[in-house]
């Protein structure tokens, strides 16, 4: 585990993060002065059981490469600057219970969750609806921002 919360880090997140394979939490919440984009390196961290990058300065879109993070149960990106859809990909993240997304400039709707199997945790845009899964059953608890 790497938690560096509240530390004032200032600055962006180093691609040699690649380094850090076998890691399974990344918690750089709260450091408003990280900026930059997500890297694309953070996609080679396989083991990521929970990325927690919520209340920093990230710009750009969600990466696509998180798709890779196959045992990510926890993404949490709000209060940043992100832009752009919320991916479609994030349905295949089969182990996500918890994801928060509010406080950034995303746009669309929420992707279908068919995959997940039990509930999992959403925060996010006010204006987004929620979806269902396959079965018809809410895919997961809204919490309104």
């Amino acid at each position: 585990m790497v938690g560096l919360p509240r530390n004032n880090l200032i600055g962006e997140i180093p691609s040699e993060i690649k380094l850090l394979k076998y890691l399974r939490v990344l918690n750089l919440m709260f450091n408003e002065s990280v900026t930059g984009v997500i890297p694309l390196e953070i996609g080679e961290m396989e083991n990521l059981t929970e990325l927690s990058l919520h209340h920093n300065s990230l710009t750009g879109p969600i990466p696509s490469v998180i798709a890779n993070l196959t045992n990510l149960a926890t993404l949490d990106l709000h209060h940043n600057q992100l832009t752009g859809p919320l991916p479609e990909w994030l349905g295949d993240l089969s182990n996500l219970s918890y994801l928060s997304v509010w406080g950034n400039d995303l746009t669309g709707s929420v992707p279908q969750l068919d995959c997940l199997g039990g509930v999992v945790t959403l925060r996010h845009q006010p204006e987004w609806s929620a979806a269902t899964n396959s079965h018809g059953a809410d895919a997961y608890n809204v919490l309104m921002a």
